[in-house]
């Protein structure tokens, strides 16, 4: 997937997007294959609130520059891409001009994004999203079972196996935002944790990241805490429950399936 480059020169901002609801809501995990303890649950909106870019909010450098940076990057965790290049490749990177909002909404911001291509040095506008940075974490408990939470999602109209999660706060670090994520949404606070992986959720549209981080000895030390719309279960796996819950499609979610098959394939480092 990419960037929409709409093949013209930036003009001033539409006013708005077209856009659509998509049709019928797409299969997600909707038979929790290989997941005990998941038939029934209520939903929680699949959207948090919160606006703003992290490594997307404008340039790091002027015209000449690489065009690569970002205003609100400091801080901000390394993601596997960054300064990477293909052996032998030439591809240059595209020089930031400027960012026009084109559609705020609650939890994120329509940009159209002026950049200057390297190859003709053509002035061109694609479309991205800025949103703030997110967190999700992978708490064990004292028997070494996992701690998910299941929920309902609106783009996809199906409910969702995941690691509880959501956005950072503004000032927060990545540890300390998924560990009150982890209480908000079942109630457990974990003895120690610590970062596990790191990733853009898709760099076509957004200059976020993502930040899951891993914990053990949670305990159940208080109640939830959701906000009005909000609604969800917690399920509780073990090991053996979790791979396969991994393996028989029962993790949908692509920001899910990232770090548990990670972790998966790392796991003698951690337990």
């Amino acid at each position: 997937m990419t960037s929409q480059d709409d093949g013209r020169r930036p003009a001033a901002p539409s006013g708005g997007v077209a856009g659509g609801a998509p049709e019928g809501g797409v299969p997600c995990g909707a038979t929790g294959a290989g997941v005990p303890g998941v038939a029934t649950g209520a939903g929680v909106p699949g959207g948090a609130t919160g606006a703003g870019g992290n490594r997307d909010a404008g340039p790091a450098e002027g015209p000449g520059g690489n065009g690569s940076g970002a205003a609100g990057d400091a801080g901000q965790p390394r993601l596997p891409g960054d300064g990477l290049a293909a052996p032998g490749g030439r591809i240059r990177p595209w020089v930031w001009v400027s960012d026009e909002e084109v559609l705020p909404t609650p939890v994120f911001k329509v940009i159209r994004r002026s950049v200057i291509s390297p190859k003709d040095g053509r002035v061109k506008a694609f479309t991205v999203v800025s949103a703030p940075s997110w967190v999700n974490i992978m708490a064990f408990d004292r028997d070494r079972r996992v701690v998910l939470v299941r929920q309902y999602r609106h783009g996809s109209r199906s409910f969702s196996l995941e690691l509880p999660g959501g956005i950072m706060d503004e000032g927060e670090e990545p540890l300390g935002a998924a560990l009150r994520e982890l209480a908000e949404e079942t109630g457990y606070s974990a003895g120690r944790a610590e970062i596990l992986l790191s990733v853009n959720p898709n760099p076509a549209l957004f200059g976020n990241s993502i930040t899951t981080v891993i914990a053990w000895d949670a305990v159940r030390t208080s109640g939830t805490s959701f906000d009005e719309n909000e609604e969800a279960e917690s399920v509780l796996l073990t090991l053996d429950e979790l791979e396969k819950a991994y393996r028989e499609g029962g993790f949908c979610h692509a920001l899910m399936v990232a770090p548990i098959g990670y972790f998966l394939a790392v796991r003698d480092r951690y337990l």
